[in-house]
């Protein structure tokens, strides 16, 4: 198993909407949280991966670098699916 593969129990949180694509977006969207024993694993993981892309990306200057995708608490928003036909 790789080193940055993560498994962990979580609790589906927040707005939730897995089945059929619907609101402004027209997607679905879940949040879970991190646990706190994986969620200093994962921010220390994520510095060395960022380094590790600035050195050896095709090209580094692509590599994001933004803000983690969770917040303080480990808690994560993910959405998918999407209205790609807008007018």
């Amino acid at each position: 198993m790789t080193r940055n593969r993560y498994i962990f129990e979580s609790v589906i949180d927040g707005y939730v909407n897995v089945y059929e694509p619907s609101g402004k977006f027209n997607n679905c969207a879940f949040s879970f949280c991190i646990p706190d024993e994986a969620l200093g694993r994962c921010e220390t993981d994520r510095q060395e991966l960022l380094e590790w892309a600035k050195l050896k990306a095709p090209n580094p200057k692509r590599c994001e670098v933004a803000l983690p995708k969770w917040d303080e608490e480990g808690l994560v928003k993910y959405s998918y699916g999407g209205d790609t036909n807008k007018t």
